[in-house]
């Protein structure tokens, strides 16, 4: 074991600790690439491929997104602190410090959309800094097109439907709420199981399908 690894080892039991990518180079590269891609193509569905073991209660893209994007410079907060499993294996995959507070995070999981803080309780960034905002991802329980919100903006053709299971209507509040700030905001991912989406500042929501302006 090298001296750096054996740095980033001290103080895990590493006996429990889950591995994450099977092939840490590739599938980190491949998932990667699907971010980049969701992030063209807001509103699209993106299927991600990853053998990955990972610690409940996260599911498999929020874990693959964080091996793939989080690492020593990215403050990570999580509403799971609660499991010690989990923001162990996030320091100890990513070396990312583990904050207290969402506001001090670069990345942040939200594993329970129903006890969500407010939008505005996350980092917005600067308007001469928006890169330092949050990166926030959000598990869901479904992911669609149907009935959903109009969305459109930078890489959207024509105005699309997207439809995320579960989100409570103050988010679409806050969400509308945010646009008014740009180029401050929130780059915001969707995960559920397997799939992902993203939905990017740049991104405006336009109202619920069927529904007038």
């Amino acid at each position: 074991m090298t001296l750096q690894i054996a740095e980033i080892s001290e103080g895990f039991d590493l006996s429990r600790m889950k591995p994450g990518f099977s092939d840490p180079i590739m599938d980190a590269q491949a998932v990667f690439r699907k971010v980049l891609e969701s992030i063209s193509y807001p509103g699209r569905i993106i299927q991600l491929k990853a053998d990955i073991d990972y610690p409940e209660p996260l599911n498999m893209s929020s874990a693959a997104v964080f091996l793939a994007l989080a690492d020593f410079s990215t403050p990570v907060w999580t509403d799971s602190f609660g499991s010690s499993e989990t923001s162990s294996w996030l320091k100890f995959h990513c070396c990312a410090d583990i904050v207290g507070n969402p506001h001090e995070s670069l990345f942040s999981v939200i594993t329970d959309i129903e006890s969500m803080p407010d939008l505005s309780s996350f980092n917005y960034g600067t308007d001469q800094k928006p890169e330092l905002s949050t990166t926030l991802i959000i598990q869901v329980s479904g992911l669609g097109w149907k009935n959903g919100r109009k969305i459109t903006g930078p890489g959207i053709q024509r105005p699309l439907s997207l439809n995320i299971e579960g989100l409570p209507e103050k988010f679409w509040v806050q969400r509308k709420v945010m646009e008014n700030v740009f180029p401050k905001g929130l780059d915001i991912f969707f995960t559920c199981g397997d799939s992902l989406v993203a939905l990017p500042r740049t991104t405006s929501v336009i109202d619920k399908v069927g529904e007038k302006n």
